[in-house]
């Protein structure tokens, strides 16, 4: 789901493959759900 999201990057080293948070399209993600929130609560 985070991946989907976008907010996981990754690259594939041989047959592994290394995950990790991309922090500003995390936090604009957050901004989002915040924004959202806000406008329909």
């Amino acid at each position: 789901m985070l991946r989907e999201a976008g907010v996981l990057a990754s690259e594939k080293r041989g047959r592994e493959v290394y995950y990790w948070v991309d922090r500003r399209r995390l936090l604009a993600a957050l901004a989002a759900v915040a924004d959202y929130v806000r406008g329909n609560a």
